[in-house]
């Protein structure tokens, strides 16, 4: 199985973002900033930096979380911070326009979209990639500095279905019983759904081309360039439930008195709901993965007046203290010495073997093919 992870966490085992090229893409990392470490480096001296500073740091995340790790680290370090939860796509732009306007109001960002890091805030200029020294040797990807890995799976209702997931293996999302009844987000407006599709063609074709003869008993014939460009023809064919919020898309797959609920594919974040809302989900255990993981993350704006609050806070992040909040959800630290979650709802800890991973390493390459990976899934829906 190409590029799963297992162990004690994620990513640890993630493909390595030092490596200057990658087999798999015929790129090099040319666009992200050379890895310096400062082995100088005092935290003592930079809590003291940050607590001069006197400036209000702002920090941008798509998770709702930031709103709980801000109030943390304002309690812990007496800095005024505000977390704001905001998509990889408009923290993006906000960044650019900013530093073109001279005017930076976000001073860190944790963004999913690291294409766009690296092909666009780095070789600006917008954005920097600072690594705390003192936990270099545990966070195994660096460039961009990677702060968490987030699993997103294949679920079904185990109400409707409470034997076992109606599906053993991902092939038959594209078959006429499942026509129009997966639920999944808009890889048109969510960078990780698009650079999923990418990986699959990177990453994943063998093990794509390897599961249909499974499911079928025969070698996959197809005129595209590999069996995963042929796999997302397919599903855009069947016309998939498309969402634009995931909580909408969580309950069409969850909530409990349906006859034909669809299969989903959703963040592991949306199972801390499953109490409160009582919905009914499970991973589903198909071949050839689970799901995928895709890393975020964390760069602080170059232009930022607040540097030293800034690096504070990527280093808070990069601890088992600061990143609690995100692991509970069934994320992964960067730091591969942080633990995974005890208590994490989904068990998606049961399954890291079976996650398609992302590295940065095809963060480059994604960004060049997206615009024709989005070509390619428009005209697959449309039909």
């Amino acid at each position: 199985m190409a590029a799963t992870l297992s162990g004690a966490t994620l990513a640890a085992c993630a493909p390595s973002s030092e490596d200057e090229g990658s087999e798999a893409t015929g790129q090099t990392s040319a666009a992200s900033p050379t890895v310096e470490i400062d082995q100088n480096f005092d935290l003592d001296e930079l809590v003291e930096a940050a607590q001069a500073e006197g400036k209000k740091l702002t920090v941008y995340d798509s998770t709702g979380a930031v709103e709980d790790i801000a109030a943390n680290f304002e309690k812990k370090y007496g800095i005024e911070t505000e977390g704001i939860k905001s998509d990889a796509p408009d923290t993006v732009e906000k960044m650019i326009r900013e530093a073109q306007a001279d005017n930076v109001t976000v001073d860190v960002a944790v963004i999913s979209d690291i294409a766009s890091i690296v092909n666009e805030l780095f070789p600006q200029e917008v954005a920097t990639n600072w690594i705390p020294p003192d936990l270099a040797d545990t966070i195994p990807q660096k460039n961009p500095l990677v702060a968490v890995v987030s699993p997103s799976v294949f679920v079904y209702n185990n109400e409707t279905y409470p034997d076992e997931c109606p599906i053993s293996n991902i092939w038959e999302l594209t078959e006429d019983e499942w026509q129009g009844n997966f639920a999944m987000g808009d890889p048109l407006n969510e960078p990780d759904l698009t650079d999923w599709f990418s990986e699959l063609t990177i990453r994943g074709a063998d093990d794509l081309e390897g599961a249909y003869a499974s499911q079928y008993d025969e070698t996959l014939e197809t005129s595209e360039e590999n069996a995963a460009w042929e796999w997302i023809k397919r599903l855009g064919e069947n016309q998939p439930k498309i969402f634009a919020d995931e909580e909408t898309l969580v309950a069409s797959v969850g909530v409990r008195g349906q006859d034909d609920p669809p299969i989903g594919l959703m963040s592991v974040a949306k199972f801390r709901d499953l109490e409160d809302k009582d919905y009914a989900l499970e991973i589903c255990e198909v071949s050839p993965w689970v799901g995928y993981a895709y890393p975020k993350s964390i760069v602080m704006a170059t232009g930022t007046e607040a540097p030293n609050s800034a690096k504070l806070w990527i280093h808070y992040m990069m601890t088992a203290e600061g990143i609690e909040p995100q692991v509970s959800d069934g994320k992964i630290s960067g730091n591969s010495d942080v633990p995974l979650a005890a208590d994490d709802p989904s068990g998606v800890s049961e399954y890291l073997e079976d996650l398609l991973v992302f590295g940065t390493d095809t963060a480059q390459a994604n960004g060049q093919i997206r615009p024709d990976m989005q070509d390619f899934w428009r005209l697959s829906y449309s039909g």
